[in-house]
C-alpha cells in the first residue's frame, strides 16, 4: 500500500513535470504560425505595391503616349485650320475684287446711258455687237473727225469683221473710217496700230491718187462689201466713232 502510493506520487511529480514544457512547446507554435502569417502577409503586401507601382508606371506611359499623339493631332488639326482660314480670305480677297469690278463696270454702263441720253444723244449712238457707234451730221477733215472720237472717249471706227462692214454700208454715207498709211506710204494700219485682217477696197484701190492716205468706206449702187476708197486727208467728210461702254468717259 505504501509502495503503491509512493508511486503514484511520483507520477503525479512526473506530470507536473512535463506540463510546463507541453505548454511551452504550445507556445512555440503559435508564435511560429504567427510569424509566418506575418511574413506571407509583407510579401502579399510587397507584390501588391510592386503590381500597384508597374500599374501606376503603365498608366503614366500610356497616359504619355496619349498626349503626345493628342498634341500631334492637335497640331495637325492647327494647320489644317490655318490653311483653311488662308484659303477663305483668299476667297474673301477674290469676291472683294469681283464686287468692286461689278460696281465699277455698273458705273461705266450708267455714265455711258447718261451721256448718250443727254440732249437726244442717243439718236446718234447706235449699238452694233459689243460696241456703240456715233455717226456724225458734219462734216471734218480726217484728223480732225478723230480728234472728235478722241474727245468722246472713242476713236474712229475699226472694221473687225464682214458683219461690222455691213452695218457701215447700210448708214448709206461716205465716212471717215480709222484706216490710214499717213506713218508709212502703202502700209495701211488702223488708228490703234494693229493692221486689217482682212480688207474691203473698191476694185483698183487704193491707187494713191494725189497723196491718199486715209480711208472712207464709199457707198455704191453695188451690192459688194467692197466699199474702201482712200482720199486725202484734208477731204471733208463724215465720220463714225467706236467705242465700248469701259472706254466712254463719263458726263
Amino acid at each position: 500500500m505504501g509502495q503503491a502510493s509512493e508511486n503514484i506520487y511520483v507520477n503525479e511529480n512526473e506530470i507536473r513535470t512535463l506540463e510546463p514544457n507541453r505548454t511551452g512547446c504550445v507556445h512555440s507554435d503559435a508564435e511560429y504560425v504567427t510569424r509566418s502569417s506575418c511574413r506571407a502577409a509583407a510579401a502579399f503586401l510587397g507584390l501588391l505595391c510592386i503590381l500597384l507601382v508597374t500599374g501606376l508606371i503603365t498608366l503614366v506611359y500610356l497616359f504619355t503616349q496619349g498626349t503626345s499623339e493628342w498634341n500631334k493631332l492637335h497640331n495637325n488639326l492647327t494647320k489644317e485650320l490655318d490653311q483653311l482660314q488662308t484659303s477663305f480670305n483668299n476667297l474673301a480677297e477674290g469676291q472683294n475684287q469681283l464686287q468692286k469690278r461689278f460696281e465699277d463696270m455698273n458705273k461705266e454702263r450708267k455714265g455711258f446711258q447718261r451721256k448718250i441720253q443727254d440732249e437726244g444723244c442717243y439718236k446718234c449712238w447706235r449699238r452694233f455687237g459689243s460696241s456703240y457707234y456715233y455717226i456724225s451730221t458734219e462734216k471734218k477733215a480726217w484728223d480732225q473727225s478723230r480728234e472728235e472720237c478722241l474727245k468722246e472717249g472713242a476713236d474712229l471706227v475699226i472694221i473687225n469683221s464682214e458683219e461690222e462692214q455691213q452695218f457701215l454700208i447700210k448708214l448709206n454715207k461716205r465716212v471717215w473710217i480709222g484706216l490710214t498709211d499717213q506713218d508709212e506710204e502703202n502700209v495701211w494700219k488702223w488708228v490703234d496700230g494693229t493692221t486689217p485682217a482682212t480688207s474691203y477696197w473698191q476694185s483698183l484701190q487704193p491707187d494713191n491718187a494725189g497723196n491718199e492716205d486715209c480711208v472712207e468706206i464709199r457707198n455704191t449702187d453695188s451690192e459688194t462689201l467692197l466699199k474702201w476708197n482712200d482720199l486725202p486727208c484734208s477731204y471733208e467728210n463724215y465720220w463714225v466713232c467706236e467705242a465700248r461702254e469701259k472706254d466712254m468717259k463719263d458726263v
